[in-house]
């Protein structure tokens, strides 16, 4: 353990590469932005007769669930995952490393920037208590901070089993990806046959080392080998077959409800923006090597994990300084959505 929580060896995967992707790493850092902005609807604040109220502005709205469709990137963040898991433990392997050492990089580069941010958050928490702010907001503030730390967990598992899944890939690609994936859907129907909910938590490792098992194949250039027309029908079709389980009611059309837990709903997610992504990577990478878009990728790829734990930190302190402020002049804040509670949307 004590191993695995040491600083990287600098020689090691985490060295940047001539290989690298620089479109996938546009398009990652498009995907954690897209995080930021459905996060920062979350943390909408008014002041009421009470004082102030956290309210999440797609609560109730009748515009969040289609806009679902688009920036649910989810399943492709992990596609993306994969990918990039999967070559840098290559290359990691071409120059000798180990497993042990390629975890080490892991841990280290998630849970250094994780645990700075719970720590401050828990100190920022406790001292709203002893300053005499209302329980229920702390408490509200407190979840609201704590919800996008699932994916710290779960990327961290995908990431500790990358090696042997990448192994078992290798092995035997098109089993593994199909095994995975009907583990996925068994859950799904177990959750449905039983009505226990809880089963379905199950799939937080299935549906995504589902995906990440896609990016092994995007990796091997598998996926772009196919004939572009084969591509965009497989994407046309998954798009038909996600939407008829929305009009059949077998998933939700919400894909923000599809994923507390997930479902294999995303795995179709997956596939289109797997197969999106594969058409546009060469759009992708001219697009990349612009100066502006270089500088954009260079700025958020390095900074992905400092980004994701401490963005809603900053959204919960922006969101306490307007109700501040609103509290203190008595200015009127607007609703976080014009059109939340309105029977027009």
């Amino acid at each position: 353990m004590t191993t695995l929580l040491a600083p990287p060896v600098p020689a090691a995967a985490d060295r940047p590469a001539p290989t690298r992707d620089t479109g996938i790493d546009l398009a990652r850092a498009v995907c954690v932005v897209i995080v930021v902005l459905l996060h920062a609807i979350m943390v909408g604040v008014t002041v009421d007769a009470t004082g102030p109220v956290f309210e999440n502005a797609a609560d109730g709205a009748a515009w969040f669930a289609p806009l679902t469709w688009v920036v649910q990137i989810m399943p492709g963040f992990f596609v993306i995952g994969g990918f990039a898991g999967a070559l840098a433990y290559r290359r990691l392997r071409q120059r000798g490393g180990t497993r042990v050492q390629f975890m080490t990089g892991r841990v280290h580069r998630l849970l250094v920037p994780a645990a700075l941010s719970i720590a401050a958050a828990g100190v920022g928490l406790a001292a709203l208590g002893l300053a005499g702010v209302p329980g229920d907001i702390i408490l509200i503030a407190g979840f609201r901070y704590s919800q996008p730390l699932w994916f710290l967990g779960v990327f961290l598992l995908c990431q500790a089993l990358l090696p042997a899944l990448l192994a078992a890939h290798e092995r035997a690609p098109i089993r593994t990806l199909l095994a995975l994936a009907a583990g996925a859907v068994l859950v799904d129907i177990a959750r449905a046959v039983t009505g226990i909910d809880a089963i379905g938590f199950l799939n937080l490792a299935l549906v995504w080392l589902t995906l990440q098992q896609v990016g092994f194949f995007l990796a091997d250039g598998r996926i772009d080998a196919l004939r572009v027309r084969t591509r965009v029908v497989v994407a046309l079709a998954t798009v038909a077959a996600l939407a008829a389980t929305f009009l059949t009611g077998v998933y939700s059309p919400d894909l923000f409800e599809n994923l507390n837990p997930p479902t294999a709903a995303l795995l179709l997610v997956g596939v289109v923006q797997t197969a999106v992504l594969s058409l546009a990577r060469n759009k992708l990478r001219a697009l990349s090597r612009r100066r502006a878009a270089a500088a954009f990728t260079s700025f958020v790829t390095t900074r992905t994990m400092t980004i994701y734990v401490w963005h809603m930190p900053v959204l919960l302190a922006m969101a306490g300084a307007a109700a501040v402020f609103a509290t203190t002049t008595g200015t009127a804040l607007p609703e976080p959505s014009s059109c939340t509670r309105s029977a027009r949307c």
